[in-house]
């Protein structure tokens, strides 16, 4: 270890750490798409209606995720699952 490091606990260090950990992952944070494409929340929308009005309905499916999927990618981009996978 260096002299200048000695003058700083582990904890001082850890704190240091944290905190640029924190700011990274601030910087990485998805941000919204400047031009979001809906077309596949409106697919998504119709879809789950047809399903909701077919004979095969029930409520125990996954459709309330794909649309949340659906919705933070076309905000967000396609890669943002993979973000909140990573984060969440």
């Amino acid at each position: 270890m260096t002299d200048f490091l000695k003058m700083y606990t582990t904890k001082d260090l850890e704190k240091v750490v944290a905190d640029r950990k924190a700011a990274e992952a601030e910087l990485n944070k998805p941000v919204p798409l400047k031009n979001p494409d809906y077309r596949s929340i409106l697919a998504s929308a119709i879809k789950h209606i047809d399903y909701v009005a077919s004979d095969d309905y029930c409520d125990d499916n996954d459709e309330e995720h794909y649309m949340y999927e659906d919705v933070m990618k076309a905000i967000f981009g396609n890669n943002v699952m993979d973000w909140i996978s990573k984060h969440g």
